[in-house]
């Protein structure tokens, strides 16, 4: 699969991972990224985005990949800026989204790129996966509908937070909201709405971590918390109003300064 770019390069895949609160993690999760394979004629870029963490840039910085760049952002600004500002940046023909704290398994991202590679339309792919604790040992977890993985912690169906896409998708949305949680929902219901075609791979290829500082556990941005209903809400509200306009809104992304800690040396 050896597609060629308007500049004649081949073609490329960036992985964007926001990080804050994440040094116990990021080094496992930058590891697991970089021992992917791509199908041939592809290229891997990982660019880390620490959010004003000081601890996490500390572990991430000194990994030596040279496919690897590493921003810190001046002030703390949300994982969705922080995608927005790293993508902003790239020029790749594929963008991923991946936390920090997760840690995908062999062909999370080459089941996802023999998809995408062919796809001329804007489309998004994800895949399944499989919940564990901070050891990495599978556990039942909640989710956001109210329901429960299995014991062994998987998930058969995609989770939000984690997805990969086409730059044509950038193109038609924008970019996310600068929301502190709930704009990777809110990003994906866009999508929809918009006929943007979706694959998914019906396989479990990441392991989602919970522990107490994830998104989805911390008091401000769990699943039944406040914020994270008030967000909700604007979303069955753009629902309602595209139903009665058939108008989608295309988001300006909101980015945000950061300085460049690590260059990648990828030719």
């Amino acid at each position: 699969m050896r597609l060629e770019t308007s500049s004649g390069r081949s073609n490329s895949l960036v992985v964007i991972i926001a990080a804050r609160e994440a040094a116990p993690w990021i080094v496992e999760c930058v590891d697991s990224v970089a021992c992917q394979q791509l199908p041939r004629g592809w290229r891997l870029q990982i660019m880390v985005g620490v959010d004003h963490c000081v601890p996490t840039l500390a572990r991430g910085h000194p990994i030596g990949l040279r496919n690897l760049q590493v921003f810190m952002f001046t002030a703390r600004v949300g994982p969705y800026v922080v995608f927005n500002t790293l993508a902003h940046l790239s020029h790749d023909n594929l963008l991923a989204r991946f936390d920090a704290d997760d840690v995908m398994l062999p062909g999370y991202l080459s089941s996802q790129v023999e998809q995408l590679g062919w796809c001329n339309l804007p489309t998004i792919s994800q895949t399944w996966s499989a919940y564990t604790d901070e050891t990495l040992k599978p556990i039942r977890a909640p989710l956001a509908n109210g329901s429960t993985t299995k014991a062994d912690g998987k998930r058969d169906g995609p989770s939000d937070g984690q997805f990969m896409m086409s730059q044509g998708v950038i193109g038609k949305l924008g970019g996310f909201r600068p929301w502190l949680c709930h704009a990777d929902t809110e990003f994906l219901t866009r999508a929809r709405l918009v006929g943007i075609a979706f694959n998914i791979c019906r396989e479990h290829l990441y392991l989602r971590r919970v522990h107490a500082d994830s998104l989805t556990n911390s008091p401000l941005s769990a699943y039944r918390s406040e914020l994270r209903q008030r967000y909700a809400d604007e979303v069955a509200v753009a629902k309602a109003r595209f139903a009665k306009s058939g108008v989608v809104e295309r988001v300006t992304p909101t980015m945000a300064p950061c300085v460049c800690i690590r260059p990648s040396h990828f030719a």
